[in-house]
């Protein structure tokens, strides 16, 4: 496709502005008539038998689609999902499929589909921080803090950042990465704003580990949990992140 430019990052590891074309609108492609939908560099391969299935199974009733060129990015993604899904794909592979969704519904001015993304990454990003190992465990307990103080969730997030602050202080043996920094200096502002709005009212306390008052989640939380052992050695794998910003979905 050739070479782009990128000007930034924001502070959940999205590129803020491409000076040339965007690549990931090209990430993933879907099939107008069944729906299936993958990275466009896997798109061509066979699915073994037992998996197209399940594939299809998952993907249920598809949509026609008359203009493939039509079709939202929140809509490929969604049905993108199913497939990971039924491809029994790991929580670590879940989660950064779901901030990609996220990044790409900003780009579309999706308000809406970013929350719902942003959610999902979250919850999936809640496992890997306890499950994951290194590097991985330290960048998805920052991404949580991040996500829940993109949506006000102010006290929830310092809980999480400090959490984050320790683990990659731990598992690094060196100084508080500049990402976590840049997110406490931004929440920082936020929770000043907070209490001036709340004419000087402390802000509430952090939900309990576990709690989900987004009401979009509520219910959806065990689809984001960790298949039993043998599925997910069957599963799709994924690698381990080389860097804070070094995974993407």
């Amino acid at each position: 496709m050739g070479t782009y430019t990128t000007a930034g990052v924001e502070l959940d590891f999205k590129t803020k502005k491409y000076v040339s074309a965007n690549p990931y609108l090209f990430r993933y492609w879907m099939c107008p008539q069944c729906n299936y939908s993958a990275r466009a560099g896997s798109f061509g391969e066979a699915l073994a038998p037992e998996l197209a299935e399940a594939t299809r199974r998952a993907l249920g009733e598809p949509t026609n689609y008359d203009d493939c060129f039509a079709i939202p990015m929140s809509a490929i993604l969604r049905r993108a999902r199913q497939c990971l899904t039924a491809a029994n794909a790991t929580q670590e592979r879940l989660a950064w499929f779901e901030l990609f969704g996220a990044w790409m519904a900003r780009d579309a001015g999706e308000k809406k589909a970013e929350r719902e993304f942003h959610l999902r990454a979250r919850a999936a990003f809640e496992i890997v921080a306890v499950e994951g190992e290194g590097n991985d465990r330290a960048v998805a307990t920052y991404l949580v803090g991040e996500i829940h103080r993109r949506y006000g969730r102010l006290g929830t997030a310092r809980h999480w950042l400090d959490r984050a602050e320790k683990v990659a202080v731990e598992v690094a043996s060196k100084n508080v990465p500049d990402w976590v920094k840049s997110c406490r200096k931004q929440l920082e502002l936020d929770e000043a704003g907070a209490i001036a709005e709340a004419g000087g009212s402390p802000l509430p306390r952090p939900a309990e580990e576990g709690d989900d008052e987004d009401g979009e989640l509520r219910g959806d939380r065990t689809r984001n949990r960790p298949p039993p052992p043998a599925a997910r050695a069957a599963g799709a794998s994924s690698g381990g992140l080389s860097s804070a910003r070094g995974r993407r979905s």
